[in-house]
């Protein structure tokens, strides 16, 4: 799917009048609410931990770079599956008092599995772009990583900025079962699940966090931004 995304400086309270809903699914939610969700056949590729912990509603934004495929990091919609790696798993890259939250997603070898479980659904409600060193302090308690980790994402491939994406997450309520095959594995970020009967068009899925959790949560990252040169990044 073609995205034609731009960046620009705008007020950080912008991406918050821009938050989107899914439709299908009722306001207000809780945690405790199944939904149905209508879905895209899309996937983001990320970390299994990050995955889990976004479920959880432990998180709720991420850090990216394009893969070495990619000249610069796209997600290929607002809206999308999470498709679970193994590529930085390592307990060291958490912060130390989380390392026993994750150990059964620390485990998870994508590659060595017939079947590859999508357990969560995510929307973009904010992104934005940044080459700011300050957004390490900035963000500190509103992820899992260590410093070490969020430094080496932000310096890896330095001609590109970091991207932060702000992500509403569902937890499915039966994970779906993707058949393995090769093509999904690589340096590159986006999947295309058109062609994979096993994705439906809408799931039952719980929302991680509450409306107002989450809505309390997008006021402070906005805050938190105002402290850091980010630009808003357009999709």
């Amino acid at each position: 799917i073609a995205v034609n995304m731009q960046s620009k400086q705008v007020p950080i309270g912008y991406a918050s009048r821009r938050a989107l809903v899914v439709r299908s699914v009722a306001a207000p939610s809780s945690p405790s609410t199944t939904q149905t969700v209508a879905v895209k056949k899309t996937a983001l590729k990320e970390w299994n931990v990050a995955i889990d912990a976004l479920s959880r509603g432990d998180l709720t934004i991420v850090m990216r770079k394009g893969g070495i495929k990619e000249p610069v990091f796209k997600p290929s919609g607002r809206a999308f599956f999470l498709f679970p790696t193994s590529f930085h798993s390592d307990t060291q890259l958490l912060k130390p008092a989380l390392g026993g939250r994750y150990t059964e997603a620390l485990a998870l070898e994508p590659k060595k599995m017939s079947h590859i479980p999508l357990t969560t659904y995510v929307q973009i409600t904010g992104a934005w772009v940044t080459e700011d060193a300050a957004v390490l302090d900035a963000l500190d308690d509103l992820h899992i990583w260590t410093p070490e980790f969020v430094e080496a994402r932000l310096k890896w491939r330095g001609a590109q900025p970091l991207t932060l994406l702000e992500l509403r997450a569902w937890r499915l309520a039966l994970p779906l079962q993707l058949a393995t095959r090769e093509e999904y594995f690589g340096c590159f970020s986006n999947l295309e699940l058109s062609g994979a009967a096993e994705v439906p068009s809408t799931v039952a899925a719980v929302p991680a966090v509450s409306d107002a959790d989450f809505a309390q949560r997008q006021a402070v990252l906005r805050q938190r931004l105002t402290k850091v040169k980010v630009s808003e990044l357009q999709l």
